[in-house]
């Protein structure tokens, strides 16, 4: 019942101690619902000069499942009314052998402001001593076992119910180190600032370690229908503010190394902006800038990517450890998707974009002695030649993105030998492709290591099928019209245009397994 009058505040005109302890003490927990048991066995509280006028030194110590617990330090002084005014602590927390907490500052008016300004220390520790401590397993499977041995952290915490700051903060990871500042405000509809500064990491040493699937686990298939998804909720992202910034010094991510990374991002009722993201890679730079839309249930994702002067064959090396292309890359990419699903996003999918790589090679293919004639299309080169290549000058591709189908009508590579021009689509939701490359020689093979005129017919190529099983083969209408014009070829040469295969050598490989082995190399499959 509620008094009619509210009475006087509680408040102590005087309280001295010199001494409070308690030994030997335990605390029993039983839950009998859950079947569980607790106990906390060896507890020591002692406590001196206890006064309201000068701080109270404490020191507690306890065992919590045979892991021992010391919490020491000073608090106060309290002052007559303790919910009041400014109480200073400072303490200082070890357990579990290796880490060590310290707390430091003041907490202001606990009934009123409620304000609370610390210093939080976490010294050196390691989270693998520590899970061992506890007598479990590491639940992180990492590729190097030996990260995650050093964590360390130290801050500057102060807020009141409504707002709370972090600030001056510095983490330590093994060998990396952030520093960061944080504020929170309105908790209901969180107003969330930061800024970030890493100066370098490693991913790859905390990511799982890549394991390839064994044949038999490929083929199997769930007997029972897979359960169906659930929609994300996007309603908790709506009330979001962000205004945050990034920066990285040196970040490696499956392989490929990033320097200089700059990432501004902001949010206001379900509409995320990227704007802008910069980086260093590979002796060229990237920007980008991109939007992120839930503010309906079905989200929309739009980016727009500008990079110059990438090296690309150190960079597939490092992400894909592929080999087959050289040169200096530049490039221009503006997509729009929707959903949230990888079918839902392909057929969504629009956009158009530019590739541009210069000074380069296709590796582990010939394109002037594939196009010279039918035989040597469908060849194998002799033994103990070099590796095969194609050099350009300048490989060109532009193309648009309708509903998922990549359309490129004038893909062109320009070299001292040859002029190629390749046009046709990709469908990324059903996965298929219709090509057709078209190469035409020029001038001679001078300065190319010959300097024969260069004759016999060219062999346009079409590339058809699925992606994970492209087919490859001669235009034999537009070869005979060619053929027409020069004279027909005689039974044998005919044989081996139909064929695919080199008469000088049996054992010859067909274009269409160096020509797959080259693309799926392109594809990263």
């Amino acid at each position: 019942e509620t008094p009619d009058e509210q009475g006087e505040a509680f408040s102590i005109e005087g309280l001295t101690v010199g001494e409070f302890s308690v030994k030997k003490g335990s605390i029993l927990w039983i839950d009998g619902a859950k079947g569980e048991r607790k106990e906390i066995s060896d507890v020591t509280l002692q406590m001196k000069d206890v006064s309201l006028d000068q701080p109270v030194q404490f020191a507690f110590s306890a065992k919590l499942d045979g892991n021992h617990m010391e919490l020491k330090g000073k608090v106060g002084p309290l002052g007559k009314t303790p919910d009041e005014g400014n109480i200073p602590l400072d303490l200082t927390l070890k357990t579990l052998k290796t880490l060590v907490v310290g707390i430091k500052g003041n907490i202001v008016d606990l009934s009123t402001r409620q304000e609370f300004d610390l210093a939080i220390k976490i010294s050196p520790c390691s989270p693998r001593k520590i899970m061992s401590a506890l007598g479990g397993d590491f639940p992180i499977k990492t590729a190097d076992s030996e990260v995650l041995k050093r964590v360390a952290l130290q801050a500057r915490v102060k807020g009141n119910p409504k707002r709370v700051s972090v600030l001056d903060g510095v983490f330590e990871l093994d060998d990396s180190k952030v520093t960061f500042s944080v504020s929170v405000k309105d908790f209901s509809r969180p107003d969330v600032a930061f800024d970030v500064n890493l100066d370098q990491i490693d991913l790859d040493r905390y990511l799982p370690s890549p394991h390839k699937k064994k044949p038999a686990e490929k083929k199997k298939k769930s007997s029972s229908q897979a359960p169906e998804k659930r929609k994300t909720n996007y309603a908790p992202l709506r009330k979001l503010i962000l205004d945050g910034k990034i920066h990285m010094g040196a970040l490696k991510v499956h392989g490929a190394k990033i320097q200089d990374l700059y990432l501004r991002i902001s949010s206001k009722r379900g509409l995320f902006r990227l704007d802008p993201l910069t980086f260093k890679l590979y002796q060229g730079n990237v920007s980008s800038k991109g939007a992120f839309d839930v503010r309906k249930n079905t989200p929309k994702t739009n980016i727009a990517v500008q990079a110059k002067g990438i090296q690309v064959n150190p960079l597939l090396k490092d992400l894909m450890d592929k080999d087959f292309l050289e040169g200096t890359a530049q490039a221009t990419l503006n997509i729009a998707l929707a959903g949230d699903e990888g079918e839902m996003i392909k057929k969504t999918l629009n956009g158009k974009g530019d590739f541009l790589f210069k000074d380069g090679a296709i590796k582990g293919i010939d394109l002037a002695g594939m196009v010279r004639n039918t035989a040597a299309a469908f060849g194998l080169a002799e033994k103990g030649k070099k590796k095969p290549r194609t050099d350009f000058s300048a490989l060109h591709a532009p193309f648009t993105i309708t509903k998922g189908v990549v359309n490129t009508k004038k893909t062109t590579m320009v070299s001292p030998l040859i002029r190629v021009l390749a046009k046709g689509k990709a469908n990324l939701v059903k996965e298929t492709m219709n090509f057709r490359i078209e190469p035409k020689f020029v001038a001679t093979l001078k300065g190319q290591g010959a300097t024969e005129q260069l004759s016999g017919i060219t062999v346009p190529v079409l590339i058809t099928g699925s992606f994970s099983s492209p087919q490859f083969r001669p235009d034999l209408e537009a070869l005979l019209k060619q053929k027409l014009k020069t004279g027909l070829p005689d039974s044998s040469e005919l044989n081996n245009m139909l064929k695919g295969k080199d008469s000088k050598e049996g054992e010859a490989k067909s274009l269409e397994e160096k020509a797959k082995g080259l693309l799926k190399g392109l594809l990263g499959r």
